[in-house]
């Protein structure tokens, strides 16, 4: 057999456990088993990958395995991390069930980093009520030396539609930042300062 058949198939059995078999296992059967399509969904795009993620029922019985052990982080990560390969690498439309499951989970210290990375992109962040409120959180989630990086992210990409508000929030953010990270290297510092300038502007 060849190996990229080979492969498919290991992805497949994967999945299909995942999709259909997971009532009949033990947790730490199923926390394994997202462990490994966390890796399938991050994994470089690829024929055999696009073909073993294409079921459209797949992310909704993801999201069900997630409410049933929304209490282990772990099996939580590697669900959002999957929805967010299957979404930026291979075109998973993010249903409104998909959203709610991101946005309940948006504050989940555990998880919220995760979350953070493409929640700001998913169509419907752009109507949520709370989002200049939630952006404004995102240098406070865990690692913060990694969030801070996914803020000004964010923030470069909304920078033109951001209320003065939020811009002289993020103004403080930045700079506090800087001042109590003097070993910085000098990119990043660039990049933050020259963020700041452009908030001023």
């Amino acid at each position: 057999m060849e190996k990229r058949e080979l492969l498919y198939k290991e992805m497949k059995s994967v999945i299909d456990d995942l999709q259909y078999n997971w009532k009949e296992k033990t947790e730490k059967e199923i926390q394994d088993l997202c462990k490994k399509m966390g890796k399938i969904a991050r994994g470089e795009n690829a024929w055999y990958r696009a073909n073993a993620l294409s079921d459209p029922n797949l992310p909704e019985e993801l999201l069900r395995i997630g409410n049933i052990f929304s209490n282990n982080h772990i099996i939580l990560q590697e669900i959002i991390s999957s929805i967010k390969g299957m979404h930026t690498r291979y075109e998973l439309i993010i249903s409104d069930d998909i959203y709610e499951f991101l946005l309940k989970n948006a504050r989940h210290r555990k998880v919220a980093y995760v979350v953070a990375t493409f929640i700001t992109d998913v169509p419907q962040f752009e109507d949520y009520e709370g989002k200049w409120e939630y952006i404004l959180s995102i240098p406070n989630f865990p690692p913060k030396k990694d969030s801070i990086d996914i803020f000004y992210r964010v923030i470069k990409k909304i920078l033109m539609k951001a209320p003065k508000t939020v811009k002289v929030n993020a103004i403080e953010i930045f700079q506090d930042y800087l001042d109590k990270n003097q070993d910085l290297d000098e990119y990043t510092k660039e990049e933050y300062e020259g963020i700041i300038k452009k908030l001023k502007g």
